[in-house]
Parts: C-alpha cells; sequence; structure tokens
C-alpha cells in the first residue's frame, strides 16, 4: 500500500474511532434523561465500542503488508510450501540479523519432523536494522489473548458431557461480580479499557455462544467490562478463572505470564536477542523461542535462570528499557517472529508478507487434570500449546492480517474438525459470507492438496474403476468431507470454489513417479518412463472427472505443474497468486470492514437524529409499502418457509428474561437506576420495489388510518419492576440488532440484512411509543402486589409477563390486544374494509369439511402482517420519539453522524 493511500486509510478509520468515542460519550449524557436513548443504551453502547475495536485492528492492519498465510492441520506438508515460497528456486534459505546472516534450514528451525512452532512465522523482505544488539523481531500476546487460550483449551479439550470439573452457575456467576465490583479502584488500567474488555466478551459470545448461557444470562460480560481494568491482578485473575471451570493450574499459569506482560510495560512488540534463536539446540536441548518443547521447561528453576534479553516497544514503536524474561515464558508469550529474507524469492514479496501458522491439532476430550502435580503441570502446558495454536489463527483473522490463504490439505480424512469453522470465519471476515458477496471480490483462498506423488504409490488391488474415482475420493477427503457443510465448497459465487491446485515436494525421492538426472542430489528428469502408462491413467481420470471440473480451474495447467520437474508445482501456484496479490488488496479489504463498522454503528444513532425537512406522510408511506413488498418477496421465492423461523428470531428467550430477573434480583435498594420510558425513532429507507403483492391491486392510493395518539410518558418512583422492564427493552434491542447484522443467520432465511434492519427499526420506534416497557412494570408490578409476593418468589410469573408482552408485540405488533374494529383492517382503503386482520374466522375453511388441499395459514398469517406493519409505521411517524433529546444534544449528534457517515469514510478510504 502506498504512503498516499495509507495516510487516506489511516484518516478514515482515525474518524470512525473518534466519531464512536464521542457518540458513546452522547449516549451516557442522554441516556441519564432521555427515554429513547436509555432503552437502547446498552446496545448502542457495545456498538460504539464494536466500531472503536474494528478502527483499532485497521488501523495496525493498514501499517503492515498484504500477507498470504500457509495453514492446515499439522503434518499436512506445509513445511516444503512454506521454504519455496520463501528462497529463490535451488537456493538456500538465508535470513538477515543486523549484519548477519544465517541458513533458516541448518541453523534456525527447529529440526525433525515433528510440529515444532507454537507461533507465526513471518517471512518478509523489510528490514529494520535499527538495534543490531537486538535484531529478532517479536510481536507479544496480550492479557487478553491469554484469557481467550486458556479459555479456548478449557472449551475445545475438555469433554463437556463427561467432565468433572464443576462449572460455576448463575449464582456463583453474580457473586463474583459482585465481589470484583466491590474490590474495583477508581483507575483504569491503559491496556484494559472498555474496548478491550469488550473485544474479550465478544470473542466468547462469536465462538461459543451455546457453551456460556449462564454468564450471559448473570451479566458477566457488563461486569466484566465495568470492573476487569479496575482490578489488580490477583483479583483479574480470579474474576477470568470463572472462564476455565476455576482450575487453579490454569489460573497459576495465567497469573505466571500476565506477570510477565506487566514486566514489558504490557508491550505488543519486542526485539530479542540473536541468542534467543541460535544456537537451536545446546547439546540434545531445544534452545529456540520458536521451538515448542522449550514450553516444557515453563516454570521451572532451571527456566526462570536462563533469561532472554529483549527490548519491549510501545504502541507509538518507543523502544523502552532493557529487561530479561526466561526462555520459556518468552516463548509462551509470542505471538509472531519476524525474520527478514536475505534475497526475495518472488516478485510479489514486494508489497506482501508470507506467515507459515502453526499445524492445526485435533482437540482432546479430558474429563479433569491429571491429580498428579508434575503431571497436571505438563498437561497444562500441553493444553496452552493447544489453545494458543488455535486461538494465533482466530486472532490474526480478526485482525484483518491474512489477506490471501493457502489451505494445505493431505490426502487422509482430516481429524482436525475445527478447521472448517476457522476456515469459514476467515472467509466470512475477507470474502464476506454469501456468495453474493463473495461475487463482488477476487478469490484470495487457495485449496493447496498437497503429498501429490503419495496419490501415484498403489497398494495392489487397483482397478480401471477405483482409479477412475482416484480424484472424487481426494476431493471428497481434503474438501467435501470437511467444509462441504458451511456451503462455500458447492457455492462460492455461485459456481463452485475452483482454486485448487496440486503441490509435490521435489525434495523427497520418488522413483515411482519420476526419473533423475542424479538420484543422489534429488535432481528430476521429469515423469518415470517405467510408470507412465500408470500416469496417463490418472491424467484421464483427472481431466474426465465431473467433480474436477467443479473444482480446479485451468485442470490441464494444475495437472502439468504438478508434475514438472524440481518444481512440483510451486512456480504456477505463485503465478495465481501474482494474479491476486496486488499492493491494494489489504486496503479495499480494510476499506469494506470499514464500511460495515461504520455502517453498524450508524444506523442505531440515526434513530435518534431528527433532521429539518423529514420526508412527508406520503414518502414515508411509499417506503413501508416497499419493506413489505420486499419482504413479501424474499418470503415466496422459498414457499414462506422462513416466517415462522424470522419471527421466532424476532422474539427473546425465557431464558435469558430469566436472568434480567435475577440480575435485578440481585441489586440492593440503592442500586435501582431510574429508568425513563422507552421511545426511539427510525428512518424506514428504502428497498427495490416488488410489482407482485398480495394486499391487494391499489391498496396504497388511499392514505392509511389516522395514527393513534402516544400519551406522554408517566414519571413514577423508581421500583424494581421499572429497572426490569428497561434492562428488558435494553436485551431485546440488543437481540435485533445483533439478528441485523448476523449475515450467516440472515442468508439461511434468505433475508437480505438492509431489510431485517429496516424493520428492526420500525419495531423499537413502535416499542416507544406504545410504551412497551410501562406495560411490562405494570404487569410485573400488578402480578406481584396481588400474590403478595417478594420479588425474588415471583421469578415464574414476572418471566411469563415479560415473554408473553415482548413475543405477542413481535407477533401482532401491538394489535393483538385491541377490539377488532380498532384494528387495521384488509383490504385497505380504497378498497372495502372486510375485516379486521389477525382474526381467526379468516384462516377457517368454512364449514366442517377438509379442503382439498391445505389452508395457507402462514400466508394469511403473513398478509395480515404486512397490513399491520404499514399502519404500525405510519403510526410511528406521528410519534413524536426522540423529543426528549434536546436541540442542542440533537445538533451534536447530527456532527456525530456526519463524522461517521459510511459514504463518506468508503470514499477517503477506498
Amino acid at each position: 500500500m502506498s504512503e498516499p493511500d495509507m495516510a487516506d486509510l489511516t484518516t478514515a478509520v482515525n474518524d470512525l474511532e473518534q466519531g464512536a468515542a464521542d457518540a458513546k460519550l452522547w449516549i451516557e449524557q442522554v441516556s441519564t434523561h432521555a427515554a429513547s436513548v436509555a432503552n437502547q443504551a446498552d446496545s448502542v453502547t457495545d456498538a460504539t465500542r464494536r466500531a472503536r475495536l474494528a478502527a483499532r485492528r485497521l488501523a495496525s492492519a493498514a501499517a503492515r503488508n498484504n500477507c498470504v498465510g500457509v495453514f492446515g492441520p499439522s503434518q499436512a506438508g506445509k513445511s516444503y510450501l512454506v521454504s519455496a515460497l520463501a528462497r529463490p528456486q535451488g537456493e538456500r534459505l538465508d535470513i538477515v540479523f543486523g549484519s548477519e546472516t544465517r541458513d533458516f534450514l541448518r541453523e534456525i528451525n527447529p529440526p525433525g519432523d515433528r510440529e515444532s512452532t507454537g507461533l507465526v512465522t513471518r517471512f518478509t523482505i523489510r528490514q529494520d536494522g535499527s538495534d543490531p544488539a537486538h535484531p529478532v523481531m517479536l510481536r507479544l500476546l496480550t492479557e487478553t489473548d491469554l484469557v481467550k487460550i486458556l479459555a479456548n483449551s478449557f472449551f475445545l479439550d475438555f469433554d463437556p458431557n463427561n467432565m468433572t470439573i464443576e462449572q460455576p452457575d448463575e449464582a456463583a456467576i453474580r457473586a463474583a461480580v459482585k465481589a470484583a465490583e466491590a474490590a474495583a479502584g477508581p483507575n483504569t488500567l491503559p491496556h484494559l479499557d472498555d474496548v478491550v474488555l469488550f473485544d474479550l466478551a465478544d470473542y466468547f459470545q462469536r465462538n461459543f455462544g451455546s457453551r456460556i448461557g449462564a454468564f450471559t444470562r448473570a451479566d458477566y460480560w457488563q461486569g466484566l467490562i465495568r470492573t476487569a481494568g479496575r482490578l489488580g491482578l490477583r483479583q483479574r485473575a480470579e474474576l477470568f478463572a470463572l472462564l476455565w471451570g476455576k482450575q487453579e493450574a490454569f489460573t497459576e499459569l495465567f497469573f505466571s505470564l500476565a506477570t510477565a506482560l506487566d514486566q514489558v510495560g504490557q508491550a505488543p512488540d519486542a526485539r530479542a536477542a540473536l541468542g534467543g534463536l541460535i544456537p537451536r539446540e545446546i547439546g540434545s536441548q531445544p534452545n529456540s523461542i520458536i521451538d515448542v518443547a522449550v514450553l516444557g521447561r515453563l516454570g521451572s528453576e532451571a527456566d526462570r535462570n536462563d533469561t532472554i534479553e529483549i527490548v519491549p516497544i510501545d504502541k507509538q514503536g518507543r523502544a523502552q528499557a532493557t529487561t530479561n524474561l526466561p526462555r520459556a515464558t518468552l516463548t509462551a508469550l509470542i505471538a509472531e517472529v519476524s525474520l527478514v529474507i536475505a534475497k526475495q524469492p518472488w516478485p510479489f514479496f514486494e508489497h506482501t508478507d508470507l506467515l507459515d501458522f502453526p499445524g492445526a491439532r485435533s482437540r482432546l476430550k479430558l474429563t479433569a487434570l491429571p491429580q498428579d502435580q508434575s503431571d497436571r503441570q505438563a498437561q497444562t502446558r500441553e493444553l496452552f500449546l493447544r489453545g494458543k495454536i488455535a486461538y494465533l489463527f482466530q486472532r490474526y483473522t480478526d485482525e484483518l492480517e491474512l489477506t490471501s490463504m493457502l489451505l494445505c490439505m493431505p490426502p487422509s480424512v482430516a481429524e482436525v474438525k475445527d478447521l472448517a469453522g476457522m476456515v469459514r470465519n476467515w472467509i466470512a471476515a475477507t470474502h464476506g459470507a454469501t456468495p453474493e458477496r463473495r461475487r463482488q471480490v477476487k478469490n484470495a483462498l487457495f485449496l493447496v492438496l498437497t503429498k501429490h506423488d503419495l496419490e501415484f504409490l498403489e497398494k495392489g488391488g487397483e482397478t480401471a474403476e477405483s482409479r477412475a474415482g482416484k480424484w472424487d475420493r481426494r476431493l471428497h477427503a481434503s474438501l467435501l468431507e470437511l467444509y462441504g457443510k458451511d456451503g462455500w465448497p458447492s457455492d462460492w459465487d455461485g459456481k463452485p470454489f475452483a482454486n485448487t491446485l496440486f503441490l509435490r515436494n521435489p525434495g523427497l525421492k520418488q522413483v515411482h513417479l519420476m526419473d533423475y538426472v542424479d538420484a543422489r542430489t534429488l535432481e528430476e528428469k521429469g515423469p518415470a518412463q517405467a510408470s507412465a502408462d500408470l500416469i496417463a491413467d490418472y491424467r484421464a481420470a483427472f481431466m474426465n472427472s465431473p467433480e474436477v471440473d467443479k473444482h480446479f480451474a485451468r485442470k490441464a495447467e494444475v495437472w502439468d505443474a504438478a508434475m514438472s520437474p524440481n518444481d512440483g508445482g510451486v512456480a504456477f501456484l505463485v503465478q495465481r497468486l501474482g494474479e491476486v496479490l496486488d499492493p491494494n488488496l489489504k486496503r479495499r479489504q480494510a476499506t469494506e470492514r470499514l464500511l460495515e463498522a461504520a455502517t453498524a454503528l450508524e444506523r442505531p444513532l440515526r434513530s435518534f437524529y431528527h433532521a429539518d425537512g423529514d420526508a412527508g406522510r406520503q414518502q414515508r408511506d411509499e417506503a413501508l409499502q416497499r419493506v413489505r413488498r420486499e419482504l413479501h418477496a424474499a418470503l415466496r421465492e422459498h414457499d414462506f418457509k422462513a416466517l415462522a423461523h424470522f419471527l421466532h428470531r424476532l422474539m427473546l428467550a425465557d431464558a435469558d428474561i430469566r436472568g434480567v430477573f435475577h440480575n435485578v434480583a440481585a441489586l440492593r435498594e440503592d442500586e435501582l437506576d431510574a429508568p425513563p420510558a422507552v421511545g426511539d425513532t427510525a428512518d424506514a429507507g428504502k428497498a427495490p420495489p416488488v410489482v407482485d403483492d398480495p394486499w391487494g391491486a391499489d391498496p396504497w392510493a388511499a392514505a392509511p388510518a389516522t395514527p393513534a395518539a402516544a400519551s406522554a410518558p408517566e414519571r413514577r418512583r423508581v421500583e424494581r419492576p421499572d429497572v426490569f422492564a428497561t434492562r428488558i427493552l435494553n436485551l431485546w434491542a440488543a437481540h435485533l440488532r445483533e439478528l441485523q447484522q448476523n449475515e450467516t443467520a440472515l442468508a439461511k432465511m434468505h433475508l437480505p440484512a438492509p431489510l431485517v434492519g429496516q424493520i428492526v427499526d420500525e419495531l423499537l420506534v413502535g416499542a416507544g411509543r406504545v410504551g412497551l416497557d410501562r406495560q411490562i412494570a405494570d404487569d410485573v408490578r400488578r402480578e406481584t402486589l396481588s400474590i403478595g409476593a417478594r420479588w425474588v418468589d415471583a421469578a415464574d410469573r414476572v418471566i411469563e409477563i415479560a415473554t408473553f408482552q415482548i413475543n405477542d408485540f413481535v407477533a401482532y405488533l401491538g394489535y393483538g390486544d385491541l377490539a377488532p374494529e380498532a384494528r387495521p383492517g384488509f383490504p385497505e382503503a380504497p378498497q372495502e374494509r372486510q375485516r379486521p386482520v389477525f382474526s381467526l374466522a379468516s384462516l377457517r375453511q368454512p364449514g366442517r369439511e377438509l379442503g382439498a388441499q391445505r389452508e395457507r395459514m402462514d400466508i394469511a398469517f403473513f398478509v395480515d402482517w404486512g397490513v399491520a406493519l404499514r399502519q404500525f409505521g405510519n403510526d410511528n411517524v406521528g410519534h413524536a420519539a426522540g423529543r426528549d433529546i434536546s436541540d442542542a444534544e440533537n445538533q451534536t449528534l447530527g456532527q456525530v453522524l456526519k463524522r461517521i457517515d459510511p459514504t463518506s469514510l468508503a470514499r477517503l478510504a477506498s
């Protein structure tokens, strides 16, 4: 990326972060008196944090090159590909350290065939010789990285159905949060601000959502954000320990490594003396900080006496005071080591670095840690390594470091089942979660089928038929079985994924496949003449396979490249990479991420803003008509199968409402917040028109019914039902906003996100208009008083009330409880009204006989819901939501919206 391009992107990123920070401050100030803001404050505050997190990640990514990453399961043949890409053909791989040059394979890379590293290795031609005494460039883990790594291992390396470790229940979690709040000091640690802690919470919600229900219901994540940055390290360790079942061995390892991070000032980067890498062994003992075997000494007396001198580098790139860390401790804390290549091997290195990821490993299914202390410590170190290897790929995906990926898959059936989710998430982050999104960008994912030579080793019993199916079986084992359920192999961009290549390692003797000029040096002459017929049979099977046609673009070139002597497919892969890896690839990906982040923040904020010259009622009505026609078209295309699922996704589960109830029950009287009544406003936006609609030939020729007047909210003494209702509305708003941004869930329902966003806006505005929070609070208050129950004893009744109120509101848009004559009618004006909406009589066949065909009750209900949605939206126009926001506050919000305007930011960045 050129300097002007990077400067423009940096400016746009800074605007987003500052705008999001200003928006958070605005919410904090206005929510103290504005009902319309208070009832969405939690979800919109999280939106500001998400935007600031995205901005920070993009700022960091913009400062580094494009990256192509080599990734795959352990022992997949990645090492050969990395060495072939990182060195000129036929030459050795030399690495520069200041004025010294070292042979990577002989002096640096750990020896043997084992999976030897637990970090990312970056190969680059960018030199930074500013500190020749400390030439080894490192990126370090953060404190929250340590939490993620240990919890990742706990969730994935222990069998959730059989483990004997007792996990905390909601009551224990609430008690721990209470204790943390009581112990919290006044000052927040710089490395643990609310954005960093939000990222920690978001990691668990994205990756382990089905396993953390108790934490969510107990309000652990918000408690973590409020308090963790104001606790001492030991107290933080106890709060984090809930996430790994309070296993003491995990907690002590976290405390030890976090203490080391404190020692280096929480620096994100460091430089180490060359003695950290070389010699790689002393006798038979591993000595290099990139060798995972060194972790075996973690915490030992020998390790404490074997230290490495490092220079921490702060966030501004400034060198800090030199310090020393034990060798194994530093090994555990390294996320990445950067190695400068002495001689540029390929043109793409001008703008792209090569990242070598440690091989993904299958996860254990432990039931508990060993009882013996020594065994327990060894097992804990192994679990940390497994969690770290899995997490590093997740971190680089989230940080937009990995702009292109070479996914290496061996011939055997994949045993690392977690690979599918990791690859799926990377595709969604860089290319898009749907075929429509992926169609707009170049495909930077390459599936590399390694160990191609093994396909020609026959074990006996092969037939012409079995040979004909060879490549179909290979595609099934390496692609379709593991990744097929995620959809992208069969539908990448409207067509099957076709970026598949072969890789063969000429460094291994293959006399069954190749003839040699000199067998001692393994200089290949060409395909073995003795195997010519066999090779021809396999080539014919490859060229004639329908599955190969789907997944191999330029299949003849792929085959010939794999069989090329002394190359094995590397040169062709580099050629294909060169077609994708242009200098602007990262900028385009970053701009897309920037646009997504700005849009996700701008939409809920705009719902509070009142611009001059709002569209008239007729224009608003036309927009509502487009919304429901587009919804009808999307549902009809799949025979309305998604209708019930969509409505269900707009509703709240009683388990989540129960969690809110118990959180409110745990509050002391002096902790009750004063909740204003809910309120909101929204702009319906525009959607492409759809000619077909089920509401009549011309139902919009006349204005809709006069909107219902909304009474001003009453101010009342704050009681527990009021707090409960406000928190329920916040929970529901957050739930709706999350659905609106969940591309995967919406794609399964075949619903576009902008359409769902418009419906969400209307629901939240309408909730304020009808005073849904007041209705919940009043019903709960009435119920608890009538039975004379204490709040804590009325759980089931209160939860039932709130669940019914929210979900009934979604189903009937507030019209279900009205008398039939007060509801909107069908057909709509100017046609003559025949019946009210949501009338059961309209869904029955006349008489007692069953009809010849099933009655489409789903379509009939949707027609009524569409009528109600139009009236609902027009009623919202007449509601003065947001007028509890002053003109000055509205003007300030307008300035924030201008700063984070997605279109302007995208134009600046691109």
